[in-house]
């Protein structure tokens, strides 16, 4: 496959500074920071080397980090459980609507064309609203807004009105493109809300619990049988909840990464973070 690739340039692509940081494994951060000075054509000064490597918040120890790390502190496990939900409605939702595009009405190759149309289109929408709105209000938007066109999209989609099955096709394919939205603006905010000592872990878990969504996704859809609303409902009042548990996640945007699994505290969690954005600090001369 194409991913093998990978393995033609894996090793030119450098460690993660913070993370060599993070563990302790100091003078290979040094030789990569010399090196990108060097490329660059600029002399890195030796109070700047001295400053990173005496940087605190960059310290997380040589320990090494496990699965129950991410649950080890009350603002850790609320974070990283959230975080997870999120992953798990979006895939579940995600692949769902995609996967009901063959139950609306008219050509059903069309209508599958439009669900990858509708994909593309969202990702273009993210590159250009996500770094202006913030990570948060973009995700809670789109859920939302993903979530009602669903459950509007459901109930009409009883209806043999020819006028109705049109509006179905308005509706659900705005609520595919909402959550193809969501979807990876929450994977660009996980990235950013686990702090570099256990972010391979928790984007990891993330994955799983978004390959469990996928997997229910085709179930649920089978529900059509007992009723035609329910599976399209189901989807919407899913995505309408984990939009409203978003609210308890921290802005991300032009936020400095957190490091440890202290900066997690100093970042704040709740509804408080949409009265005042509260980050953690790093030294002033500290250039990563």
């Amino acid at each position: 496959t194409t991913s093998c690739v990978i393995w033609l340039y894996w090793w030119l692509l450098p460690e993660s500074i913070p993370w060599l940081l993070s563990r302790g494994r100091d003078d290979e951060a040094e030789a990569i920071l010399i090196k990108a000075a060097k490329q660059n054509g600029v002399e890195l000064q030796p109070d700047i080397l001295r400053a990173v490597k005496q940087d605190t918040t960059l310290k997380g120890g040589k320990k090494q980090y496990y699965f129950i790390d991410c649950l080890r502190t009350w603002n850790m496990a609320l974070l990283s459980l959230n975080v997870w939900f999120n992953w798990l409605v979006n895939s579940f939702v995600f692949y769902g609507i995609s996967l009901n595009s063959e139950n609306l009405s008219g050509n059903p190759y069309l209508n599958f064309c439009l669900v990858g149309i509708m994909n593309m289109t969202a990702y273009v929408i993210c590159l250009l609203v996500v770094n202006k709105t913030g990570r948060r209000l973009s995700l809670i938007s789109t859920m939302c807004l993903g979530g009602v066109s669903c459950i509007v999209a459901g109930f009409l989609i009883t209806q043999e009105n020819q006028v109705m099955k049109i509006l179905v096709k308005v509706f659900a394919n705005l609520a595919n493109l909402c959550i193809a939205a969501s979807y990876s603006i929450i994977y660009l905010m996980a990235a950013e809300l686990f702090p570099t000592v256990v972010r391979n872990v928790g984007m990891g878990v993330a994955s799983m619990s978004a390959r469990i969504g996928g997997i229910f996704a085709p179930f649920v859809l089978e529900l059509k049988d007992v009723w035609g609303t329910f599976p399209l409902l189901i989807f919407g009042v899913l995505s309408i909840f984990a939009a409203m548990l978003a609210l308890f996640l921290p802005e991300t945007s032009n936020k400095p990464l957190p490091q440890t699994l202290e900066d997690v505290k100093d970042r704040g969690h709740g509804l408080t973070c949409l009265k005042k954005s509260r980050t953690f600090k790093l030294e002033a001369n500290t250039v990563i």
